[in-house]
């Protein structure tokens, strides 16, 4: 097995358990039939990524990994919400990859910990569509010291490397539950403000490819929320949908990047905007071509108001 320049410890998690699924389905269809869970955790690799470019070695006072195996199981059984050790689920199997490192500088030192897990179906099925989740965890810790001990180190590697894992653990979770969710719980995922933003994100695609209807009402409501990627994710769902709603989501999250002044984003909603029938739509369009205070805003919504008037005239004649 390769040896990714680092120490590697391969986890296998519950290999008596057999898998309940057999069937493929699309994952539009995913989207309107809740997956039965919590997905089975098959296997897990858990690894400490490489020295440094240049042969520097990985650090000797970082965890080993046989610690951050621990870790990750005691995580993993604290809850069968969305993962288990074990059942009759789907199986997953990935990895976890975790680095401690100490960047150091004259003004005193900063300690990084980053972890990143993985999780994919253990068996792609016979459609190519998989189930597969992401998660990564990042700290920067500041330190006085331009050269603290190792005993340091470790204790408080030791510390935010395991908040780390149980940080990326809640985070495949809550994906794995977003997976296992249908219809009007999908889009409760969407609009709730407290859920983590790769799980609303998730949702928001779950609900666009399986064109669940009844999500659209928390599509409007994510649109507006406080989460900027969430809303313009949920903002296009709407568009790609062709909800009623998208003609105000993309209206406003539009103003919301003028006023935060992100014009790059704000253009590139126009052309969406320029597709919708709704009149007011245009008189914004025409607001924008003639008032804007940023030329290439104006010079934007000009071209979108040419592109929709000559789409249709050429309605008109055919």
């Amino acid at each position: 097995m390769e040896r990714l320049g680092g120490r590697l410890l391969i986890v296998w998690v519950g290999l008596m358990w057999g898998c309940a699924f057999g069937a493929g389905c699309s994952r539009g269809a995913q989207a309107e039939e809740a997956q039965g869970g919590p997905y089975r955790v098959v296997a897990m690799q858990v690894m400490e990524e490489g020295g440094e470019v240049g042969g520097v070695g990985v650090q000797g006072w970082a965890p080993e990994p046989v610690r951050v195996q621990e870790w990750w199981e005691r995580a993993l059984r604290e809850s069968d919400e969305g993962l288990s050790p074990q059942g009759g689920g789907e199986g997953l199997k990935g990895r976890l990859m975790y680095r401690v490192k100490l960047n150091q500088a004259l003004e005193g030192s900063v300690l990084v910990v980053r972890v990143e897990g993985r999780l994919e179906q253990e068996a792609v099925r016979g459609d190519g569509k998989a189930v597969s989740m992401r998660a990564q965890h990042v700290v920067r810790h500041p330190l006085v010291s331009d050269r603290p001990p190792e005993a340091l180190l470790g204790a408080l590697g030791r510390t935010l490397l395991r908040q780390g894992v149980d940080e990326v653990m809640e985070g495949l979770r809550a994906q794995a539950m977003v997976y296992q969710a249908a219809g009007g719980e999908l889009g409760r995922w969407c609009a709730d403000e407290e859920a983590l933003a790769s799980a609303r994100l998730l949702a928001v695609q779950r609900v666009v490819e399986g064109a669940v209807e009844e999500a659209e009402e928390a599509l409007i409501e994510a649109a507006g929320g406080r989460d900027e990627e969430v809303a313009f994710a949920a903002a296009q769902a709407l568009w790609e949908m062709e909800s009623s709603g998208a003609a105000r989501a993309l209206t406003e999250l539009a103003e919301r990047m003028s006023r935060e002044q992100r014009y790059d984003d704000l253009i590139g909603l126009l052309p969406k905007l320029g597709t919708l029938s709704t009149p007011w739509v245009a008189v914004y369009l025409e607001t924008l071509a003639d008032a804007h205070h940023v030329s290439r805003v104006r010079e934007h919504a000009r071209r979108v108001l040419e592109m929709k008037a000559g789409q249709a005239q050429a309605d008109a004649q055919r």
